[in-house]
C-alpha cells in the first residue's frame, strides 16, 4: 500500500537551487565514477572541484547539521587508512589509494548532506534512478552488440571482445555489485514496470558471468518471496524469473547446459571459496592463492602492508590477477585488523540505526526507507566481495552515505514524495 497523495509533495529537482544541484550531480558523477571521462580526468574530478568551490563560498548553507558516533567511526578509518602510508611497502601506491579514499569520503559527504534533508531526498533518488536506468540500457546493448561503453581512456578492457556487460565499470563484478545494490529499491518502486528492471538485471548478472553477484541476487530474490504476503507480487516475481530464463535461451541456444554449468559452477565455486579448495576453474584458483597470499602477509604484518601495497606485492611475485577480489581481505591485509574492526562496526551500528524503533515508526516514510537501506546494507556486505577493489568503488561510499544520512534525518515538518511503496513486517 502506497502513502495518500494528501502526504506529499513533489520537490522537482529543477526548481532546486543551483548549489544543490551541483550537489546531487556531484554524487551521480560518483556512481558513474570513470564512465565519463576526458582524457585522465573524469567527470566526477571536475564536479567535485566545483562542488568545493560551493562549499568554501558556503560553508553555513550545506554544514552537516549533525554528529554521531558512525561520523567519528568512519573517520577514523579513513585516518587509521592514512597512517599506513608511515610504514607502507609501496608508497606510490598507497597514496594513489589516499587519494581515491579522500574522493570517495567526499563523495560521502556530500551524500550525507543531501540525504538527511526532505528537500533533497527525492531528487537525489530520481537522479541516481536516472542514471543507474541508463546503465542497465548500455549493459543490455553490451550484451547483444559488439558495443562497448568508452571506460577511461588508456584502460584495457579484457572484456571489449566478448559479449560480457561491463556497463560504466569496465568491469562486469563492479558492474553487478551496483545492480544488486539497487535490487531492493526497485522491488519497491510502484511501478508495474519494475518486473521489467528485475528480468533486465537478471539477464545482466547472468551473462556478466559474475557467479558469487548471482548467489547474491538469487538469495535476495527468494528472500523477497517468502516474506512478501502479497501472493500476485510473489506470482509475478516467479514469472519475471522465467521469462528472464526463456529471453537467456533465445540469445544462448546452449541454455540448457549453460544455465547448469552457471548455476553448479556457482555454489561450487562458494563452496571452494569458503572451505578454500582451489579447483579447475582458474578466475577462483587465482583468486584462492590471492587470498592464501594475503593471509600469509596478515600474519607477518598484523598492522597491514599500507593500503594499495598488495596490488604491488602481487605484481613482483608474478601473479595474473592482482586485485584481491575481496574487499574485507584486502582491507585486512592493507591497514590490517583494526582498519577491518572500525570498517565492520561502522556497517553494525549503521544497521542498528536505521532498524530503531525511535527512527522506524517516527514517520512512514522513514519506515520504509530505513528498511530498504537495510536490506541493501545487507546485500552489499557479500557483494563487495567480487569487485575488484573496495577502495576504489565509490558507489560503496554514496550507500555508505546514505545510511548516515537517512539515520540523521531532518525536517520532517515538510511533506515529501514517496515514490515507494511502504514496507510491511
Amino acid at each position: 500500500m502506497g502513502l495518500n497523495n494528501h502526504y506529499m509533495i513533489s520537490p522537482k529537482f529543477k526548481k532546486l537551487p543551483i548549489w544543490d544541484k551541483v550537489f546531487l550531480i556531484t554524487i551521480a558523477a560518483g556512481y558513474i565514477s570513470g564512465g565519463v571521462s576526458f582524457g585522465s580526468v573524469y567527470l566526477l574530478h571536475i564536479m567535485l572541484a566545483i562542488s568545493l568551490f560551493v562549499l568554501l563560498i558556503r560553508p553555513a548553507k550545506y554544514k552537516i547539521g549533525y554528529w554521531d558516533y558512525k561520523i567519528a567511526i568512519y573517520l577514523l578509518w579513513v585516518l587509521y587508512n592514512f597512517f599506513t602510508l608511515l610504514w607502507s611497502w609501496e608508497l606510490n601506491y598507497s597514496i594513489n589509494t589516499f587519494i581515491i579514499i579522500s574522493i570517495g569520503s567526499f563523495v560521502l559527504y556530500l551524500t550525507m548532506v543531501m540525504s538527511s534533508d526532505c528537500n533533497h531526498i527525492v531528487p537525489l533518488f530520481n537522479l541516481l534512478a536516472f542514471v543507474f536506468l541508463i546503465e542497465i540500457a548500455i549493459a543490455c546493448i553490451e550484451i547483444i552488440t559488439t558495443f562497448r561503453w568508452p571506460f577511461e581512456v588508456g584502460y584495457n578492457n579484457r572484456f571489449a571482445a566478448t559479449f560480457i556487460p561491463t556497463g560504466f565499470r569496465g568491469n562486469p563484478n563492479n558492474l553487478t555489485t551496483v545492480l544488486l545494490m539497487a535490487a531492493p529499491f526497485v522491488l519497491s518502486l510502484k511501478y508495474k514496470w519494475k518486473y521489467l528492471i528485475i528480468l533486465l538485471i537478471l539477464i545482466i548478472v547472468f551473462f556478466a558471468q559474475s557467479r558469487g553477484n548471482l548467489i547474491v541476487l538469487s538469495g535476495y530474490l527468494f528472500y523477497y518471496f517468502l516474506v512478501n504476503q502479497n501472493t500476485v507480487k510473489k506470482i509475478k516475481i516467479v514469472i519475471t524469473s522465467v521469462i528472464s530464463s526463456l529471453i537467456i535461451f533465445v540469445v544462448s541456444p546452449d541454455f540448457g547446459s549453460l544455465i547448469a554449468k552457471r548455476i553448479t559452477a556457482s555454489f561450487i565455486i562458494f563452496k571452494n571459496y569458503v572451505f578454500g579448495s582451489v579447483g579447475a576453474d582458474n578466475s577462483i584458483s587465482n583468486r584462492l592463492l590471492l587470498t592464501e597470499e594475503s593471509i600469509k602477509l596478515f600474519q607477518q604484518n598484523p598492522l597491514g602492508i599500507g593500503i594499495g601495497a598488495s596490488k604491488k606485492v602481487f605484481e613482483e611475485n608474478g601473479f595474473s590477477i592482482l586485485s584481491i577480489h575481496n574487499f574485507f581481505i584486502e582491507m585486512l591485509v592493507e591497514s590490517g585488523m583494526i582498519s577491518l574492526f572500525l570498517f565492520v562496526l561502522m556497517l553494525a551500528i549503521i544497521i542498528n540505526s536505521l532498524l530503531s524503533k525511535e527512527r522506524m515508526y517516527h514517520r512512514k516514510f522513514n519506515r520504509s526507507m530505513n528498511v530498504l537501506m537495510v536490506e541493501t546494507l545487507v546485500i552489499t556486505i557479500p557483494a563487495i566481495v567480487s569487485i575488484s577493489t573496495g577502495y576504489y568503488f565509490i558507489p560503496l561510499y554514496i550507500v555508505l552515505g546514505l545510511g548516515i544520512g537517512l539515520t540523521n534525518i531532518k525536517n520532517w515538518s515538510q511533506p515529501i514524495t514517496y515514490s515507494y511503496k511502504e514496507h510491511k513486517n
